[in-house]
C-alpha cells in the first residue's frame, strides 16, 4: 500500500512537472518576438520539453515495473509458504487420523480378558 501511494505520488509529480514545463515554455514563447523565428524557437523548445517528459515518463514506468516485479515475487513466495504449510497440515492430519483408526481397531485389553 505504501508503494502504491509512492507510485501515485511519483506519477502526480511527473504530470505536474510536465504541465509546469509546458506552461513555462508557452509563457516564454508569448513573451518572445513574434514572427517565423519565434515560432521555430517555440517549436524547438516544445519538442525538447516533450522529449524530456517522455524520458521522465519512461523512467517512472520502469520504476513502477520494478516495484510490480518485487510485489509479484513476494506474492509467489507467500503462496509457496502457504502451500508448504497446507501440505504439512495435510500430512499431520492424515497421520493423526491413521493413529486414531488404529487405536479404535485394537480391542480394549480389559474387555478381552473379561470375555
Amino acid at each position: 500500500m505504501e508503494d502504491e501511494m509512492r507510485q501515485r505520488c511519483e506519477s502526480s509529480r511527473s504530470l505536474a512537472y510536465a504541465v509546469a514545463d509546458v506552461a513555462a515554455q508557452l509563457k516564454s514563447a508569448t513573451q518572445a518576438e513574434s514572427g517565423a523565428a519565434s515560432s521555430v524557437a517555440l517549436k524547438a523548445r516544445l519538442s525538447a520539453a516533450s522529449t524530456r517528459n517522455h524520458q521522465h515518463a519512461a523512467t517512472t514506468a520502469r520504476e513502477v515495473a520494478r516495484h510490480e516485479v518485487r510485489h509479484l515475487r513476494l506474492a509467489a513466495e507467500a503462496a509457496q509458504t502457504a502451500l508448504g504449510l497446507a501440505e504439512d497440515f495435510r500430512k499431520r492430519s492424515f497421520t493423526a487420523d491413521a493413529a486414531q483408526l488404529e487405536e479404535a481397531a485394537q480391542p480394549d485389553t480389559g474387555q478381552v480378558l473379561l470375555s
